[in-house]
């Protein structure tokens, strides 16, 4: 699995620049959270690491422009796992979102502490995993997909008496932190509601 998973800086080109760009992802980030970026195809490489020893199982291939995405090998267990899970950070929370883009633009604009889920929904193992996260906050996409799964991870939080925050999408109408100012991100953060008093 060592194909991609080389020297950020001897492949750095102005396609992933812009790329970065488009997405207000900074350099800094894109190698903290390790994504790479495979020129010839214009694909994010988005490595899946086994959560407590950092093991690469394989990658997720997405694309830059259009709706293509492949999980490398195939079967690889992204279920079993949480995008920059090790990756403590040093932000008040910890994000928990559906993309791993959005964990580097949230990185991009300070707030280092984000894992994502590979998707909406998240798998029994992935639970586990969040059952070990303090200060947890829920940043799901603001559509029906993310909704769904912010509504079954308060119903598991309160079967195992665990307390998590739910991210205010109220002042913005971007449908994921990905697309938001710092300002929004931040706003989404001060105004998040806690979970015994949550409905949605």
């Amino acid at each position: 699995h060592t194909r991609y998973w080389r020297d950020w800086s001897s492949d750095v080109c102005s396609s992933d620049l812009h790329a970065l760009k488009s997405r207000g992802i900074t350099a800094e980030a894109s190698r903290a959270c390790e994504i790479l970026w495979d020129p010839r195809r214009e694909l994010w490489i988005l490595p899946i690491r086994e959560p407590r020893t950092n093991k690469l199982y394989g990658w997720q291939e997405k694309s830059y422009i259009g709706r293509y995405f492949n999980n490398y090998p195939k079967g690889v267990k992204k279920g079993n796992t949480l995008f920059n899970f090790n990756n403590v950070g040093t932000s008040e929370y910890r994000l928990v979102v559906e993309s791993p883009l959005d964990v580097a633009r949230l990185y991009s604009v300070g707030f280092t502490g984000a894992i994502a889920s590979y998707g909406a929904g998240l798998s029994k193992d992935q639970k586990q995993l969040l059952a070990s996260v303090e200060n947890l906050m829920l940043a799901f996409d603001n559509d029906d997909a993310g909704h769904a799964c912010t509504k079954d991870l308060l119903k598991w939080a309160k079967a195992i008496n665990k307390g998590v925050w739910v991210f205010n999408y109220a002042e913005t109408d971007q449908k994921d932190v990905g697309g938001m100012s710092k300002a929004e991100i931040q706003a989404g953060i001060e105004s998040a509601k806690f979970s015994p008093t949550i409905v949605i």
